[in-house]
């Protein structure tokens, strides 16, 4: 029974002293609890036609950074299997016949195309939105230069670093 009464104790001490992110666990005296307002997004779900509404979620912090956000508009017909994200003049094929995909590759177009649009529009702020994670797991998160130092600087482990997605098979831009 004691070990159990230790057992317990020891666990919430840990959990006091640490903020979790995405199964990152951060001792609260080194990043502030900002660093944590993340935004859930999953892979899938982007490629699986969800591209515009997380877009729409993210744009109320994103309207606190640029006076106008850009519209999205999507081109899904479902029975050929395409979904296409129209942004400004580019044109984000996230799934065509023309893809023989075997893998996640949709994921990965899905998850560059939401971080690339977002980012485009933040070019002349010092934020940029920064990718968590990735597949099943993809967060993203509004950091500046110097909070990404911050972290990187506590963290040691490059996997768990935030990263800018990049249209480059497999990874993605993200360490491995």
């Amino acid at each position: 029974m004691k070990r159990i009464a230790i057992f317990i104790t020891i666990l919430v001490l840990i959990s006091l002293s640490c903020i979790s992110g995405n199964g990152i666990a951060i001792p609260t005296s080194t990043i502030d609890q900002k660093y944590f307002d993340d935004y859930y997004l999953d892979a899938e779900y982007l490629a699986e036609l969800g591209i515009k509404n997380k877009y729409e979620i993210l744009l109320p912090e994103l309207k606190q950074l640029i006076t106008k956000p850009e519209n999205i508009e999507e081109m899904i017909d479902s029975e050929k299997g395409i979904y296409i994200i129209l942004y400004k003049d580019r044109e984000y094929v996230i799934q065509s016949p023309e893809y023989n995909d075997t893998g996640f590759e949709s994921w990965g177009r899905a998850t560059f195309a939401l971080f690339d649009i977002i980012n485009d529009q933040l070019n002349e702020t010092d934020h940029r939105f920064y990718a968590i994670n990735g597949g099943n797991d993809l967060a993203g998160i509004f950091l500046t230069m110097e909070e990404l130092e911050k972290i990187k600087q506590t963290i040691t482990n490059k996997r768990d670093w935030p990263f800018l997605p990049i249209n480059d098979p497999p990874w993605y831009g993200q360490s491995h």
